[in-house]
């Protein structure tokens, strides 16, 4: 039994609906688990860490804002890589010129 071109259309056009709802889902879980392991490892100790990690996933999910929660995570891993001890030195370097 042959299924009419109309009904396997409309079929397509539900699963590709269905996969981008969860590619975004992904998407955003993604970026709750590495802002969550950044600020892990982040020496900061910044307050509010599993919010953080919940509004950037948060931004994950959203098609306009992913970009924003990007710049989040790039931010996050900065501040993981460089510790405050090294921003100090640079801040008094930059004050005594």
């Amino acid at each position: 039994m042959m299924l009419p071109k109309a009904d396997v259309d409309e079929a397509l056009v539900a699963i590709t609906q269905v996969m981008e709802k969860i590619d975004r889902v992904v998407r955003g879980a993604a970026y709750f688990i590495i802002a969550a392991l950044l600020l892990n490892a982040n020496p900061y100790n910044l307050q509010g860490f599993w919010t953080l990690a919940l509004a950037i996933g948060a931004l994950g999910l959203m098609g306009n804002s992913a970009r924003i929660g990007q710049w989040c995570l790039a931010a996050l891993a900065l501040m993981a890589l460089v510790p405050p001890s090294v921003i100090g030195t640079m801040v008094e370097i930059t004050l005594a010129n």
